[in-house]
């Protein structure tokens, strides 16, 4: 058997030649192997049982690489090798095996993933996705004790990792914003939800899928639990269950009574009615009671078909006190704190075209954000609405209307932003040109495509200037506008903060919460100072 490498670089030569001798002699997953590296990893994380000497010493912030004791392989040759080490990204010690035989590395990967349906057996669940790079990866994960395995093509290379799933599987908040807002989470074993949160639970209203069975459900949730109205659809989209949902499952409501008809409503979970001061149909409150008024967190219902409206929340001594979401009759959600039952401070309004409103109920301050979260407009509303008129606040609106313009275009395929490129480089030698449909044509432009061919531009800010502290006080300016410009979609994932006369090189990144291909650059170098936009 041949000694296991880690990933190295390999001659040119090397590769064609063996690539030609392994297409004749192709190599083979070994099933004994394969399940032996899942048992050991299973049983300890760390994969101590299976490290062999160190190919690798750790240099800087280099995780170390281990030699393994078990190839994955029948035999291993110049073109595939396996190693050990801490993957950082992952959170986990990975079993790494790769394959560089680029002459069959589709038809590798297909006969890989067909080798471990075969020789995992019952247990396991297979899902293939997109990742982040671009990639397309296959994932054998096993829920009964978090193993996880992943096998995707890169760049020429084929790669296979093997880990224990940090966190014991906990749940991934794979967009938006998963404590007080709306967002989605991916369990380990492929469930789906999308919905509203309360501190960190799936509270309020959203949409859960369950993979194995391909069940869906979509209604409201307290707590993790089903609770409330909702229905349960099958994998032809057929409702098996609707109605009311008590701690998962369908129970009768008659709106009719009062009282508490399900549960523990004195101190435990339950529901109970209560009679309506407008309504004919009693108001139902489920959640959890001490001393027989609602205490912790609860849902109450109020009214009926167009005039229903619903509050998620917390409540202390029967009063609705803390965080809460607020749903009214045309299904716009708003997330607050609230204090004896009236809404205080700093709130948010998820409306049913997307758009969202920030404001604050004590200054009477409204904030209309676009569905792209970008800002339209800002002002204070009494009786009626009056805008804001600060020389400020007008120049970052303008500022805010070419970024949403931008995206805008996306829905045309950019063809608006690439026809005034094509029309304005009449010479060729020419790379950017100043847009009139974004930023009202100040700024020169270029329009570039990434990794994936989406489009995106880059302005220079500074234009021909050659003044550093021009530049400074610019690239500050534009970094507070930003601040105000993008609303709570859009997350800060660099800040290098302010420039200053000794520090002429910053930069600040914004990335889309729901859509991580959406991204702000604002950065000042050498060159000056530039925003890109993804």
């Amino acid at each position: 058997m041949n000694t296991p490498k880690p990933l190295m670089c390999i001659p040119l030569i090397t590769l064609l030649v063996a690539g030609i001798l392994n297409m004749v002699n192709a190599q083979q997953i070994s099933c004994d192997n394969l399940l032996a590296i899942v048992k050991a990893i299973a049983g300890d994380s760390t994969m101590r049982t299976i490290k062999a000497e160190i190919a690798k010493e750790a240099m800087g912030d280099d995780s170390a690489q281990y030699f393994t004791s078990i190839p994955i392989w029948d035999y291993l040759d110049d073109l595939h090798g396996e190693f050990i080490e801490y993957d950082k990204a992952l959170g986990a010690v990975v079993y790494n095996g790769y394959s560089v035989n680029r002459a069959t590395l589709t038809i590798e990967r297909e006969r890989t993933i067909k080798a471990f349906e075969n020789c995992l057996g019952d247990g396991w669940i297979a899902r293939t996705a997109i990742d982040g790079l671009g990639d397309t990866v296959t994932y054998f994960k096993h829920p009964a004790d978090y193993t996880t395995l992943t096998i995707k093509n890169h760049e020429g290379w084929m790669r296979i990792k093997c880990y224990h799933e940090p966190k014991n599987g906990s749940p991934v908040c794979v967009s938006g914003d998963c404590y007080n807002f709306y967002g989605g989470v991916q369990f380990f074993n492929n469930d789906a939800y999308i919905g509203t949160f309360i501190d960190g639970t799936l509270s309020g209203v959203g949409h859960a899928n369950w993979f194995a069975t391909k069940k869906q459900y979509q209604g409201s949730f307290l707590d993790n639990q089903l609770e409330g109205y909702g229905a349960i659809y099958d994998e032809n989209n057929q409702a098996v269950k609707k109605g009311f949902f008590f701690k998962g499952d369908t129970v009768p409501l008659d709106r009719h009574k009062t009282g508490c008809l399900y549960g523990d409503c004195e101190n435990g979970f339950g529901v109970k009615l209560t009679s309506s001061e407008l309504f004919i149909y009693a108001d139902v409150y489920i959640g959890y009671f001490k001393n027989g008024l609602p205490e912790g967190l609860g849902e109450s219902v109020t009214g009926w078909g167009n005039t229903e409206t619903a509050f998620f929340g917390h409540y202390k001594k029967g009063i609705a006190d803390g965080t809460g979401i607020f749903i009214n009759y045309n299904g716009n959600i708003t997330f607050g704190d609230y204090i004896n039952t009236i809404a205080r401070g700093n709130y948010l309004t998820a409306v049913t075209d997307k758009t969202v409103i920030q404001g604050n109920y004590d200054d009477h301050t409204l904030t209309y954000f676009d569905a792209n979260g970008i800002l339209s407009k800002s002002g204070k509303q009494r009786l009626t609405f009056i805008e804001n008129t600060d020389p400020v606040y007008l120049d970052t609106k303008s500022a805010a209307k070419s970024l949403s313009e931008f995206y805008n275009y996306r829905q045309t395929g950019y063809n608006e932003i690439l026809s005034e490129q094509s029309k304005s480089l009449k010479n060729p030698g020419l790379k950017s040109y100043k847009s009139k449909l974004l930023f009202e044509g100040r700024f020169d432009t270029n329009v570039c495509s990434d990794q994936h061919r989406d489009l995106y531009i880059t302005v220079t800010l500074s234009g021909n200037s050659a003044d550093k502290p021009v530049w400074v006080k610019l690239y500050n300016k534009y970094y507070k506008m930003l601040d105000k410009a993008l609303g709570n979609q859009w997350r800060v994932t660099t800040d290098k903060g302010l420039a200053g006369p000794e520090k002429t090189s910053s930069n600040i990144v914004f990335r889309n919460i729901f859509d991580l291909s959406k991204s702000i650059d604002l950065s000042i170098n050498q060159s000056g100072v530039q925003l890109e936009i993804h």
